[in-house]
């Protein structure tokens, strides 16, 4: 039995779908929500949740070409401009280029790379692929917190 998980509306499709993930997660996400600066401006953010002690930051890219370092430079420089800091900072988009992910790791984003651009015929296949990897993704994150909370303890 092939169960489909709705996904939510939203300004953008791949937003809708990745805020869905993070609700089947467990997750309160929002989309297109503002979040304040530390300069006391507001920006937009594709998809901001909370849940499972986490703060997860996603930029959704839904674009036919191959996202750049570009893109990663100017992600990275909204995400520390932020008052709250995510615990997770996450880019989709269908792919990336090797200059983009060695920027990713440097910046310590994690890049979840679809393979398609996403369109309501294979918004349920892209669900699929997305929790399985968001999945993964929290579950370092949860790990990562906790060994930086041991650290900070004097535990480790």
């Amino acid at each position: 039995v092939l169960v489909v998980q709705p996904i939510r509306p939203a300004r953008e499709i791949l937003e809708g779908v990745v805020a869905s993930v993070l609700e089947a997660l467990g997750f309160e996400a929002r989309t297109n929500v503002k979040k304040w600066t530390v300069y006391g401006s507001p920006i937009e953010v594709d998809v901001w949740a909370e849940g499972e002690d986490l703060i997860v930051y996603v930029s959704c890219k839904n674009r036919e070409e191959p996202i750049g370092a570009d893109v990663i430079h100017q992600e990275a420089g909204r995400v520390s401009s932020l008052r709250e800091e995510p615990d997770l900072k996450v880019i989709v988009a269908p792919s990336f280029t090797e200059n983009a992910k060695a920027a990713a790791r440097a910046k310590g984003f994690e890049l979840v790379e679809l393979g398609m651009k996403v369109t309501g015929e294979n918004a349920h296949e892209a669900f699929g692929i997305l929790r399985e990897r968001f999945e993964q993704l929290v579950e370092l994150a949860k790990l990562s917190k906790r060994a930086r909370r041991m650290v900070e303890e004097g535990l480790l």
